[in-house]
Protein backbone atom coordinates (compact mmCIF):
# COMPACT_ATOMS: atom_id res chain seq x y z
CA UNK A 1 0.00 0.00 0.00
CA UNK A 2 1.36 3.56 -0.70
CA UNK A 3 -0.28 6.34 0.45
CA UNK A 4 0.27 10.09 -1.59
CA UNK A 5 0.48 12.51 1.36
CA UNK A 6 -0.43 15.18 2.04
CA UNK A 7 -4.03 14.22 1.23
CA UNK A 8 -5.82 17.06 -0.39
CA UNK A 9 -8.17 17.10 2.76
CA UNK A 10 -7.06 16.49 6.19
CA UNK A 11 -7.55 12.89 7.29
CA UNK A 12 -8.29 11.79 4.26
CA UNK A 13 -4.86 9.50 4.16
CA UNK A 14 -6.65 7.68 7.26
CA UNK A 15 -9.80 7.21 6.04
CA UNK A 16 -8.10 5.35 3.01
CA UNK A 17 -6.21 2.92 5.12
CA UNK A 18 -9.22 2.37 7.51
CA UNK A 19 -11.43 1.29 4.72
CA UNK A 20 -8.89 -1.14 3.18
CA UNK A 21 -7.73 -2.63 6.66
CA UNK A 22 -10.55 -5.54 6.25
CA UNK A 23 -9.21 -6.27 2.23
CA UNK A 24 -5.84 -6.00 3.31
CA UNK A 25 -6.21 -8.60 5.78
CA UNK A 26 -8.48 -10.61 4.22
CA UNK A 27 -6.20 -11.14 0.75
CA UNK A 28 -3.03 -11.58 2.98
CA UNK A 29 -1.22 -8.14 1.20
CA UNK A 30 1.89 -8.09 2.52
CA UNK A 31 4.53 -5.60 1.74
CA UNK A 32 4.00 -2.59 4.46
CA UNK A 33 2.51 0.62 4.56
CA UNK A 34 4.60 3.01 2.14
CA UNK A 35 4.27 7.17 1.24
CA UNK A 36 4.82 9.47 -1.38
CA UNK A 37 4.31 12.76 -2.27
CA UNK A 38 0.71 13.26 -3.36
CA UNK A 39 1.98 15.29 -6.50
CA UNK A 40 4.87 13.91 -7.19
CA UNK A 41 4.59 11.34 -9.89
CA UNK A 42 8.41 10.72 -9.36
CA UNK A 43 8.16 9.83 -5.60
CA UNK A 44 5.79 7.20 -6.84
CA UNK A 45 7.94 5.94 -9.32
CA UNK A 46 10.69 5.91 -7.23
CA UNK A 47 8.82 4.21 -3.86
CA UNK A 48 7.33 1.09 -6.18
CA UNK A 49 10.83 0.69 -7.54
CA UNK A 50 11.95 0.37 -3.77
CA UNK A 51 9.03 -2.44 -3.67
CA UNK A 52 9.90 -4.13 -6.93
CA UNK A 53 13.34 -4.40 -5.59
CA UNK A 54 11.87 -6.47 -2.66
CA UNK A 55 10.10 -8.49 -5.06
CA UNK A 56 11.06 -12.70 -5.09
CA UNK A 57 12.10 -14.66 -8.73
CA UNK A 58 8.41 -15.80 -8.59
CA UNK A 59 6.40 -12.50 -7.67
CA UNK A 60 4.86 -10.52 -10.08
CA UNK A 61 4.30 -6.83 -8.89
CA UNK A 62 -0.07 -5.52 -9.22
CA UNK A 63 -0.44 -1.56 -9.29
CA UNK A 64 -3.45 -0.27 -8.91
CA UNK A 65 -3.61 3.56 -8.58
CA UNK A 66 -6.46 4.74 -6.63
CA UNK A 67 -5.46 8.32 -5.33
CA UNK A 68 -4.28 11.90 -7.10
CA UNK A 69 -3.65 12.26 -10.38
CA UNK A 70 0.04 12.88 -10.47
CA UNK A 71 0.56 9.50 -8.42
CA UNK A 72 -1.60 7.75 -11.44
CA UNK A 73 0.95 9.30 -13.76
CA UNK A 74 3.63 7.78 -11.66
CA UNK A 75 2.22 4.54 -11.92
CA UNK A 76 1.55 4.36 -15.57
CA UNK A 77 5.41 5.71 -15.86
CA UNK A 78 6.61 3.03 -13.23
CA UNK A 79 4.67 0.14 -15.16
CA UNK A 80 6.44 0.85 -18.78
CA UNK A 81 9.57 1.29 -17.43
CA UNK A 82 9.87 -1.52 -15.74
CA UNK A 83 9.38 -5.87 -16.78
CA UNK A 84 6.81 -8.11 -15.80
CA UNK A 85 4.76 -5.26 -14.02
CA UNK A 86 0.92 -5.26 -14.28
CA UNK A 87 -1.47 -2.15 -13.52
CA UNK A 88 -5.27 -2.23 -13.06
CA UNK A 89 -7.32 0.72 -13.08
CA UNK A 90 -10.55 1.55 -10.92
CA UNK A 91 -13.90 2.34 -13.29
CA UNK A 92 -15.12 4.08 -10.58
CA UNK A 93 -18.67 6.08 -11.08
CA UNK A 94 -18.89 9.69 -10.84
CA UNK A 95 -21.11 11.13 -8.10
CA UNK A 96 -23.51 14.21 -8.69
CA UNK A 97 -22.48 17.13 -6.92
CA UNK A 98 -18.66 16.57 -7.99
CA UNK A 99 -16.73 19.01 -9.71
CA UNK A 100 -16.54 18.61 -13.80
CA UNK A 101 -14.23 21.70 -14.19
CA UNK A 102 -10.09 21.57 -14.88
CA UNK A 103 -7.74 22.46 -11.89
CA UNK A 104 -4.49 23.49 -11.14
CA UNK A 105 -2.56 21.72 -14.01
CA UNK A 106 0.51 19.93 -13.54
CA UNK A 107 3.54 19.96 -16.27
CA UNK A 108 6.10 16.83 -15.75
CA UNK A 109 8.97 15.94 -17.90
CA UNK A 110 9.63 12.59 -18.69
CA UNK A 111 12.67 10.76 -19.63
CA UNK A 112 13.43 7.38 -20.39
CA UNK A 113 17.07 6.05 -20.18
CA UNK A 114 18.42 4.87 -23.79
CA UNK A 115 17.58 1.19 -24.57
CA UNK A 116 20.49 -1.24 -24.31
Amino acid sequence: MVFGVPAFRPGWEMDAFANNIRVIDEWRISGGVHFCGAENPAGAVDVLAEIYRGLRANERLVVGPIGTKPNGIGAALFAAAYENVGILYDHPRRRMGRSSQTGRWHIFRVEFPAAP
